[in-house]
């Protein structure tokens, strides 16, 4: 992950026994509790020079979140205004500066692929 929450979540002994196919439960018993990131974002460059990206965004969280992502903060990528498209709704979210804030499910994700765009057509969009 490129970017994740400082606020951590404690698993349950039987969310670690995912983790740990074959563990009998002695073994299970002994483990530490297992904490993840309340949430965390994942990316992939999609072209050369810092033009496009993917850009995974999961909330483990019990509940839904706003997410935000700035562009700046996605790894290689050259855009600060950007074209947004939902990959698994299938539809463009819009062209956004610096930033985009997104409601994702309790423990759901959303896919995205961020586009670079020239300053002025933001400028337009916003």
């Amino acid at each position: 992950p490129f970017k994740e929450a400082a606020e951590g979540l404690q698993l349950a002994a039987a969310d670690t026994a995912l983790a740990r196919p074959g563990a009998s439960a002695a073994e299970l018993a002994a483990l530490p509790p297992l904490r993840v990131p309340a949430w965390q974002y994942l990316y992939k460059p999609l072209e050369w020079g810092g033009r496009k990206a993917a850009v995974l965004l999961m909330n483990h969280g019990k509940e839904a979140a706003q997410l935000t992502l700035a562009f700046a903060d996605v790894p290689g990528l050259g855009c600060r205004a950007c074209s947004v498209r939902d990959v698994w709704s299938r539809k463009d979210v819009g062209t956004f500066n610096g930033s985009v804030t997104l409601g994702v499910g309790s423990h759901d994700c959303a896919l995205l692929v961020l586009t670079h765009v020239s300053p002025h057509v933001a400028r337009a969009a916003a």
